[in-house]
């Protein structure tokens, strides 16, 4: 849960020191968060009822830290073969439409010490008023944009590498973390499911391996990230009121809260995920109320039918809030938003089904172990929630593939209706759903070890041997040749993807390593004067890479609050030798060079 907490207080803490028109760069802020995190931390140990008992390492104590370290090391070797394996180099970046807007923010937001959920930009230094295509600035959710300004600041890190090992963090580490907090919650504490959990994390190339190279959407990738560790607290709090004799947990409840608003803070739809994943946790507690308060005396066959209506009206409940959201003014772009439909019905079952969801690569050992949890789920009324969630998330998916209607905005436009969003939601609901699969396909296989040789074996050495295989079959990195037909491995080719996506080389950027070099000569030139550019030719990198002080920094600066001055530049600058009204608003932006790397329109992406 630490990290939610952490970046919660970096937007706060942020925000709260723009509005008093400080700055701190980031060695005296980041101490300003450590000191804050000491003093709260002292202030908990010295209010609460502490017994010291004196602890040994035992079988018993490694036996329950072993899902813990697997997860870890899991997360490090993965996520570092499948990633920066196919990075090839630590700067790579991404040239798609989204990434100029996080390249830019995340180099402002280091280069001005600003750090605010409420004035986002890409314009944030000192100076740029005289030259800001849109002045316009308001409320974003970019929690993962100062995490990755910090770092850039605090050891001069480039952008592009600093975006990398934020991300890299998040996938690594909070991931695989908060998905044991969550595993661990719901199955109280069975090492044999968490250790499960630590295997199946990444194997599902809808989440969180497609959020890296599609959009890129990274502060959803580190929301989603998030989730988990939230959910587990949120568990913990309410699930006090299903036990006999027990209670809201109060601190749990307030850590919860605290962990929304930073989910919120770093991509809000986050939030709905979270609202997803809750809704069993709520029907149980809402029976275990009504019990207590005599509307149902005693829980079993002839109450079913209350407990039915019971979970009917949590559902109602949620049903009118989703619609109330969904018609609030503050989500009208989001919900609005369209991507069209790509696939029909069957088809978007197969990809279901195959767990390939938006790629092409399926995933059938994965599909294999799924459909085993998902029965031992539904026979297990302790976990059912955990598969109703999966089906829901994936009725979605199916409704976003399908369908260009109302419906679709209703059921999925809290994600904007992006597949790729839902897809990944889907997937994250669908770990523990696999960690409980192969949990019993181990606990089938131990029984039987059990029954042919009289011994069950030792526990460590089993489940390595276990998560070995299980990892051969699930993380196979080769491409396998079947009746002359090559059939693309899940993990090998989303690592293909990310390397030729990350490429510099690649045939679809507009900005191309000739271009690039470009680049740092113009900056050798120009130095920190401003340069009026395109920034749909490839230029807009300029800034986030190079530094060059770029007129036009990301894409789609032409919207509703563009200013006058860019307009003129934008559609008079061939005539600043004739026409006086041009000469001057180029003089009061200060510009000092005109930068051009293409003319002509070749369908690339931008150009």
């Amino acid at each position: 849960m630490a990290p939610v907490m952490t970046s919660l207080m970096v937007a706060v803490l942020g925000t709260f020191l723009h509005a008093l028109d400080l700055r701190l760069e980031a060695h005296a802020f980041y101490g300003l968060i450590l000191v804050i995190s000491a003093l709260s931390g002292l202030f908990l140990y010295r209010h609460q009822n502490i017994t010291h008992q004196k602890s040994k390492l035992s079988s018993e104590t490694f036996k329950k830290a072993f899902p813990l370290l697997l997860s870890v090391v899991t997360g490090i070797v993965v996520v570092g073969y499948v990633y920066y394996r196919g990075l090839r180099t630590p700067d790579a970046f991404l040239q798609v439409f989204d990434n100029s807007f996080h390249l830019s923010v995340v180099k402002s937001m280091s280069e001005s010490s600003d750090f605010s959920v409420l004035s986002v930009g890409a314009y944030l230094e000192s100076g740029t008023d005289a030259f800001n295509p849109d002045p316009s600035v308001g409320f974003y959710p970019a929690c993962w944009h100062m995490i990755a300004a910090m770092l850039v600041q605090m050891t001069s890190f480039p952008v592009a590498a600093a975006i990398n090992v934020t991300n890299f963090v998040f996938i690594a580490t909070v991931l695989p973390l908060g998905i044991q907090a969550l595993i661990g919650e719901w199955t109280k504490d069975d090492v044999m499911a968490c250790s499960c959990a630590a295997v199946v994390t990444f194997a599902f190339t809808a989440f969180p391996w497609s959020l890296l190279y599609w959009g890129p959407v990274y502060p959803n990738l580190a929301a989603f990230c998030c989730v988990p560790a939230v959910a587990a607290v949120l568990k913990a709090g309410l699930s006090g009121m299903t036990v006999q004799g027990g209670s809201l947990k109060g601190a749990s409840l307030a850590i919860a809260i605290f962990g929304i608003c930073g989910l919120a803070l770093l991509q809000p739809n986050s939030v709905f995920t979270l609202g997803i994943w809750s809704i069993p946790v709520l029907m149980d507690c809402a029976i275990a109320m009504a019990e207590r308060t005599g509307f149902i005396f005693r829980l079993g066959k002839k109450n079913s039918s209350a407990c039915l209506l019971i979970r009917a009206m949590v559902l109602m409940f949620v049903a009118v809030v989703w619609v109330v959201c969904y018609h609030s003014s503050f989500m009208s772009g989001v919900v609005a938003f369209t991507w069209p439909s790509f696939t029909h019905f069957f088809e978007a079952i197969r990809r279901v089904v195959t767990l390939c969801f938006n790629e092409y690569a399926v995933a059938i050992p994965l599909a294999v172990i799924v459909v085993i949890g998902c029965w031992c789920c539904l026979c297990n009324r302790q976990y059912s929630g955990l598969a109703f969630c999966f089906f829901f998330a994936c009725g979605l998916f199916v409704v976003d593939a399908i369908n260009d209607g109302a419906l679709r905005h209703i059921l999925t436009g809290f994600w904007y209706t992006d597949q790729y969003r839902v897809a990944a939601m889907a997937a994250l609901f669908g770990i523990p759903v696999a960690a409980l699969g192969l949990s019993h396909i181990l606990g089938a296989m131990r029984l039987s070890a059990i029954r042919l040789c009289d011994s069950g074996g030792d526990f460590i050495s089993a489940t390595v041997f276990a998560a070995i295989v299980a990892m051969g079959l699930l993380y196979w990195p080769e491409n396998v040749d079947l009746s002359g037909e090559e059939q693309l491995s899940p993990i090998g080719s989303v690592k293909n993807i990310v390397g030729y996506m990350y490429s510099i080389d690649d045939s679809d950027n507009n900005l191309t390593s000739s271009e690039a070099a470009f680049l740092l000569e113009v900056k050798a030139i120009v130095g920190d004067d401003l340069i009026i550019n395109n920034p749909y030719d490839g230029s807009c990198y300029g800034y986030a890479l190079d530094g060059l002080n770029l007129m036009y920094r990301k894409f789609g600066l032409t919207g509703k609050g563009e200013s006058e001055n860019s307009v003129t530049i934008r559609k008079s600058l061939n005539r600043i030798a004739s026409d006086s009204e041009t000469e001057q608003v180029v003089e009061s932006t200060g510009a000092k060079y005109v930068l051009l790397l293409d003319s002509s329109q070749d369908g690339r992406e931008g150009v």
